[in-house]
């Protein structure tokens, strides 16, 4: 089996790739509104692993960024197990609080597992259609293939999550406009974010 790279960047990316989705996870419980557009709290958050994948892939290839992918859902059900722990040891009488936090946290489980699925089988295909466009047009922009594996990544991320999380709680004209908006602002949110990334890529290439 062949190593991991010893680059740290490797190491350092994939850290904060799976960080990125434990705490995404956990503010995707609070609904936002930004003037008249409804959305979660994982959007403020989110879009990042979706360049960080973008960026491993494009770095050291599919392979390593599977690893990635896999480590970060692994952290996700260790973070759901302890969740659960807590919630169902008795809290002290004078706590008032026991039911607001019990009822984030096992949102919070409902929508990791709803993220496990959507998560694993949008990031996989974003690292993948990443790849197979780094491979066929190596000449093209990161950004261009990064915008392209995004789109299609969130894509499918999205049509497998919010149903599974949020099905029960918001009406299906909410949730269609949700999954809407947050896929193309998903990837807005990476196109802003590119033109800082793109140039630490590149020196990281030159020194590989």
């Amino acid at each position: 089996m062949k190593s991991l790279p010893s680059n740290p960047f490797f190491f350092l990316f994939g850290a904060f790739f799976c960080v990125a989705l434990v705490v995404s996870n956990l503010l995707e419980c609070k609904p936002i509104q930004i003037g008249s557009l409804l959305l979660t709290g994982g959007f403020t958050l989110f879009p990042i692993t979706c360049l960080l994948n973008d960026a491993i892939t494009e770095l050291w290839g599919y392979k390593n960024s599977r690893v990635v992918i896999f480590s970060a859902v692994v952290f996700n059900m260790i973070m759901v197990l302890f969740y659960n722990i807590v919630v169902h040891i008795p809290s002290p009488t004078f706590w008032e609080e026991g039911e607001k936090f019990n009822f984030v946290f096992l949102l919070s489980s409902r929508i990791t597992f709803a993220s496990f699925v959507a998560f694993l089988c949008g990031a996989l295909l974003d690292a993948y259609i990443m790849d197979r466009l780094r491979k066929k047009m190596p000449h093209r922009s990161f950004g261009l293939r990064a915008i392209c594996s995004t789109l299609m990544g969130q894509t499918l991320d999205s049509l497998i999550f919010f149903p599974i999380a949020f099905g029960r709680i918001y009406e299906m004209k909410d949730l269609v406009q949700i999954m809407t908006i947050q896929i193309f602002l998903k990837t807005g949110y990476e196109v802003l974010l590119i033109p800082l990334c793109s140039p630490l890529l590149k020196k990281i290439k030159e020194k590989k």
